[in-house]
């Protein structure tokens, strides 16, 4: 029978995956997600021969939303 001591080690690891996975894997792959999207939509979006800053501000906003909407 498996003893007391390796079931709650296992169950540590397993809380601490989890607390990884939440709060540096999760994050890290939405905000990845999230700046493909804004680059997507700031080059249809924005006219053609726009200036960096437009651009800027328009991936700004589209950014911040899409973070929003993903939960960070």
């Amino acid at each position: 029978m498996i003893s007391q001591k390796l079931i709650g080690i296992i169950i540590f690891l397993i809380f601490i995956s989890f607390l990884f996975y939440w709060y540096q894997y999760r994050p890290s792959q939405i905000k990845a997600s999230c700046a493909r999207i804004t680059l997507a939509i700031a080059q249809r979006e924005a006219p053609s021969g726009g200036t960096p800053l437009v651009l800027n501000k328009i991936g700004d906003a589209v950014y911040k939303n899409c973070l929003h909407q993903k939960g960070l």
